[in-house]
């Protein structure tokens, strides 16, 4: 089962961009940064769907 969430540095990773950049998104409201459970800060991997990279990884079947 795929995560439903990412973090800030994840994120900046499979897009190869930077953490600030990532960061900046969040803060500016771009898209809406979230915490999981533990406290990290991140993003829901359904307010990325535009990001190709994100919607296959939403969309595969992994688990198949």
């Amino acid at each position: 089962m795929m995560p439903d969430f990412i973090t800030i540095s994840n994120l900046a990773d499979i897009l190869g961009t930077s953490i600030a950049t990532v960061q900046k998104w969040g803060d500016t409201g771009v898209y809406p940064m979230r915490k999981d459970g533990k406290g990290r800060c991140g993003f829901y991997m359904e307010d990325l769907r535009k990001f190709e990279s994100i919607r296959e990884m939403i969309e595969t079947n992994w688990d198949e």
